[in-house]
């Protein structure tokens, strides 16, 4: 199935991963990743990427805007230490 975010709300697309089902990015096919991508069956993953690129679709059941971040600045820090 395709998730279509106008028809379809952040926690019933985590439901139905959390339920055994799987869905596929609206931009270019691939199915979506869990976050973390390791979910023990029966319990709702944390969010949803595409693994082609988080622009096509990335959401989490926790606060966007600080998971991205946070994720900048673990790159960030990466390449400093390199």
């Amino acid at each position: 199935m395709i998730y279509d975010p106008r028809a379809m709300k952040p926690w019933q697309a985590l439901d139905i991963y959390r339920d055994g089902g799987t869905l596929d990015c609206p931009v270019c096919g691939c199915q979506l990743i869990t976050i973390p991508e390791h979910v023990q069956p029966g319990k709702r993953p944390r969010g949803l990427v595409c693994p082609r690129s988080d622009s096509h679709v990335m959401f989490y059941g926790e606060n966007a805007e600080a998971v991205r971040s946070i994720r900048s600045l673990i790159k960030k820090m990466g390449k400093e230490q390199t």
